[in-house]
């Protein structure tokens, strides 16, 4: 049995996904993106690790608050032998999470707050 929900382009988004990977693996090996670390006081061996902790970490959400929304009405429209119908309008409650992605927020907070500390310590001595 089919599922409802089919995703089309499910195939060309894991192509693009990969081709992605390989673009970012040829940009490391001509160092354009260690140039750019090490001018932030990265090492380059660093690098590679901090690439994976945020792809890694992508995938991990820490919820923060929540937002109680109102009511929502929806209605539904029936095509039954070319008459169109109305479904009666239903309330549902759905509420809206705010969350901190840990390889888009913190992982680069992190970073920048190390290379701000070491310019800052470079700069007393």
């Amino acid at each position: 049995m089919r599922p409802f929900y089919f995703f089309p382009l499910r195939l060309v988004f894991i192509l693009g996904f990969f081709v992605f990977l390989i673009v970012l693996f040829v940009l490391v090996q001509v160092e354009i993106i260690s140039y750019v670390y090490e001018r932030i006081g990265i090492s380059a061996v660093a690098i590679s690790p901090l690439l994976l902790v945020s792809l890694l970490g992508s995938a991990i959400n820490i919820p923060d608050t929540r937002i109680h929304s109102g009511p929502m009405y929806t209605e539904q429209i029936i095509d039954v032998f070319g008459m169109r119908y109305v479904m009666p309008a239903f309330e549902t409650q759905e509420d809206t999470i705010i969350a901190i992605n840990v390889g888009g927020a913190i992982v680069p907070t992190c970073i920048s707050l190390g290379g701000a500390i070491q310019v800052m310590l470079a700069n007393k001595r």
